[in-house]
């Protein structure tokens, strides 16, 4: 259910975004979203910078300790005000990638990926500078179903096909073209066997250096991943998350946001949503493979960078269920 309240807004905005391309009324009502959200963060973000406090379930209410919301309030507020300023035309034309087609200063679908690229970097950037106990933060949180994990493949399937304009800009088979989802080559498949290697040679030298500097992050990913994974655990698990990852997340970066933001923005995007890593190198990791998927994709398409993604995935889980079988 949490999944479909962090998508929903999204969605609407990117439905309205994309009537708002021919409509007049709903180009209008989708800025007067952007400003009134705008602005009611500014306020929210000053609040919490004043007062120190945000509500939250009783349940949280021992860990309020281990997060700066201080902090995290002064974020929320300057991003608020950035956000406020990137709003006329003027501002956002400075944004613009001609060369790939990104033009929020006239398309109202391309002003919407702004202003949501510019929140998931806000809101990423003050979960990294407000938590000071990751560790005990994490009882809180409840390890995530099949359901959950399955749930959020096809929302985030959803809000790809939305973003591109599926049936109201654009039809079923060039909403696929505009995605990249093409056939797989014979030479593809010796691509994804590469972009793998690179993929777990960077895991390699990531837990290698953890190992050289002393350094706790390597234990903490571990920890984290056993938190919010613990229940899948298993072949079957690593199935369905692989493929719902794999899916839903190279359909939203690799597909949607890389052809018109570019490949770095992609991967600084799609590192900045993996915030689990947030207090690491972990998060330069993740930053990296976004790279690879970002170049797979280029050369192949986001069918090969989602069957590599896959699998990645996959094969991760299942030596972290090799690792458990082997320690009892």
């Amino acid at each position: 259910m949490a999944i479909l309240l962090v998508f929903l807004p999204v969605l609407l905005l990117l439905l309205m975004a994309n009537l708002g391309e021919s409509h007049s009324g709903w180009r209008s009502a989708t800025f007067l979203v952007l400003w009134v959200v705008d602005g009611f963060v500014v306020l929210a973000g000053l609040a919490m910078s004043l007062s120190g406090t945000v509500p939250l379930p009783p349940e949280l209410e021992p860990k309020i300790g281990d997060l700066d919301l201080v902090v995290g309030g002064w974020v929320l507020l300057i991003g608020g005000m950035i956000a406020l300023l990137l709003m006329p035309k003027r501002a956002r034309r400075l944004f613009a990638l001609k060369g790939l087609g990104f033009h929020p200063e006239s398309s109202v679908v391309h002003a919407v990926s702004l202003e949501i690229a510019w929140w998931l970097l806000v809101v990423g950037v003050a979960q990294w500078l407000m938590l000071r106990n990751v560790s005990n933060l994490l009882e809180t949180v409840p390890p995530v179903s099949l359901l959950q994990i399955v749930l959020q493949g096809v929302v985030e399937t959803v809000v790809a096909f939305v973003g591109v304009g599926w049936l109201i800009r654009r039809s079923t088979s060039e909403s696929l073209a505009r995605l990249g989802l093409y056939g797989i080559k014979k030479w593809h498949w010796l691509a994804a066997l590469v972009a793998l290697g690179a993929m777990y040679s960077m895991n390699l030298l990531y837990g290698l250096a953890a190992v050289l500097s002393k350094s706790g992050g390597l234990g903490e990913i571990g920890k984290i991943n056993q938190t919010l994974l613990g229940n899948l655990m298993s072949p079957w698990g690593a199935l369905v998350v692989g493929l719902s990852a794999g899916v839903g997340e190279e359909l939203i970066f690799r597909g949607a946001v890389q052809e018109r933001m570019g490949i770095v923005t992609a991967a600084l995007l799609f590192a900045v949503l993996h915030t689990q890593y947030s207090f690491s190198l972990g998060i330069v990791v993740v930053f990296v493979i976004g790279l690879i998927l970002g170049y797979l994709r280029k050369y192949t398409s986001v069918s090969v960078s989602i069957l590599t993604h896959a699998t990645y995935n996959f094969i991760g889980i299942m030596l972290m269920v090799l690792s458990q079988s082997i320690g009892k």
